[in-house]
This record gives structure tokens, C-alpha cells and sequence, in this order.
């Protein structure tokens, strides 16, 4: 019985670049080892991940064995709303500076 679980967090602080980074890490790993792999790491995005997973399993009701569920995918893409900011230049001019600085997450879990 295989069945998808997905996981989604908007918003987040950190550019999905740097989210990217521990996604191709975690791909089709255990959950549970998931968890204990990101918590030793000294990481802002493994973080997220980490109480991304813990919500997940402590939010299952439905008698779940949660040693069998399995990362399936990430996706990591730019989201949120840009901050934008005017830096001077030269001639009076103002100069439209863009922090994009958010992501969005998708998690595919699977129950095998």
C-alpha cells in the first residue's frame, strides 16, 4: 500500500538556492532519518526541515508506522513577496533594489 503525503511551507526566510542545498540530500531517504541527519547539521534550511518533518509525523492519526515513510521529492521555488528598497545614485536618481530572499517547499512523502 503505497500512499503520498505532501508537505508544503510558504514563505520561508531563506532564498531556495540554499534550500536546494539540503533538498538533494534528503531525497528518497527515511523520514526518521531524515530528522536525525538534519539535526546534527549547523544549518538555517535544515532547520525548517526539521520541524517541517517533526509536524508531519506528529500530526498522523491514522495508526501510521512512521519508520516507513520515504522523502519521495522536493521542490524548492521562489515565493513570497519582494522586498523592494531605493538605493541613491548619481543625478538625483533612485535605483530600485529587489530582495527576493523567500522560497516556497514541497515535500513528497511516500508509505510503503
Amino acid at each position: 500500500m503505497n500512499t503520498n503525503f505532501n508537505i508544503k511551507l510558504s514563505n520561508v526566510g531563506i532564498s531556495h538556492k540554499k534550500m536546494q542545498v539540503v533538498a538533494r540530500v534528503i531525497k528518497n531517504m527515511k523520514v526518521k532519518d531524515v530528522i536525525h541527519f538534519l539535526e546534527l547539521q549547523n544549518s538555517l534550511p535544515a532547520r525548517y526541515y526539521v520541524n517541517m518533518f517533526k509536524n508531519f509525523l506528529s500530526n498522523l492519526t491514522d495508526g501510521y508506522d512512521p519508520d516507513k515513510f520515504y522523502v519521495n521529492y522536493v521542490v524548492t521555488s521562489v515565493g513570497g513577496r519582494r522586498l523592494r528598497s531605493y538605493k541613491a545614485k548619481s543625478r538625483g536618481r533612485g535605483f530600485e533594489v529587489r530582495k527576493r530572499g523567500k522560497s516556497n517547499i514541497l515535500v513528497n512523502v511516500i508509505y510503503k
